[in-house]
């Protein structure tokens, strides 16, 4: 695209022609140049009063959190006490029914009982511990 003998540039089909000067000084005005100085980069006081707002949101949201897990701890510990309580007490009413009714207690409903309550307070008591410590921190960490 460059013609030898004028020293021009041609592009696209109409053929518009540049000269070499021109082209060199339009790059060299759109470079920048080593004689401009570098601008500091200040935080502007909207910038400031943002971030200081971000920094207050997040200890707020740490805060409520905080509040937050120290409720459900003691209520989830009160709800797994008030369920164990009443399993223990309809297991032991379904007993002595039985033995009042002059029979043996079905071993399968017995073990069926047991291993339903047990695995649900298991459940319930893994539940509550993976939200009250979670494994990255929630926010306080990571």
């Amino acid at each position: 695209m460059t013609d030898a003998e004028d020293g021009e540039v041609r592009y696209g089909k109409p053929s518009v022609r540049f000269s070499k000067d021109f082209l060199d000084k339009r790059v060299s005005d759109l470079l920048i140049d080593s004689r401009v100085e570098k601008a500091e980069a200040k935080p502007t006081e909207a910038l400031r009063s943002i971030s200081e707002a971000t920094e207050q949101l997040v200890y707020d949201d740490h805060e409520l959190d905080h509040k937050l897990k120290g409720f459900i701890g003691p209520a989830a510990t009160a709800l797994v006490v008030a369920q164990v309580l009443i399993m223990n007490l309809g297991f032991f009413l379904y007993v002595a029914i039985s033995f009042g009714a002059k029979r043996i207690p079905d071993s399968a409903v017995m073990i069926a009982f047991l291993t339903t309550s047990t695995a649900e307070v298991v459940g319930l008591a893994l539940v509550v511990t993976r939200y009250l410590f979670p494994e990255k921190g929630a926010g306080w960490n990571g």
